[in-house]
Formats: C-alpha cells, structure tokens, sequence
C-alpha cells in the first residue's frame, strides 16, 4: 500500500509539474501573439505612411 502511495504522490507532483508547465508555455505563447500583433499593426501603418511616397517614384 506504501508502494501505491508513493507513486500516485510522485504521478501528482509530475501532473503538478507539468500544469504549471503548460501555464508558463501559455502565458509565453499570449505575449508572443501580443507581441506579433503590434508589430503587424505598426507595420501596417508604416506601410500606409509609405503608399503616398512609393506613388511618387
């Protein structure tokens, strides 16, 4: 019975691991796609402050 315990305390602590695993990676990925929208939005409009130039040549 000792044997049991340990190892679903052991499979819990792992399953603990990898959640808090999972949490970092999806707070990581948030702000990368955070990231990668405002750098499409800035990018966009800089592309709109340039048509009026590139027109020009």
């Amino acid at each position: 019975m000792a044997t049991n315990n340990a190892a679903i305390e052991t499979l819990s602590e792992r399953a603990a691991q990898m959640r808090e695993s999972m949490e970092k990676t999806q707070a990581i990925t948030d702000n990368m796609v955070a990231i990668l929208g405002s750098f499409d939005h800035r990018l966009s409009a800089l592309e709109t402050a340039m048509r009026p130039t590139q027109a020009l040549f």
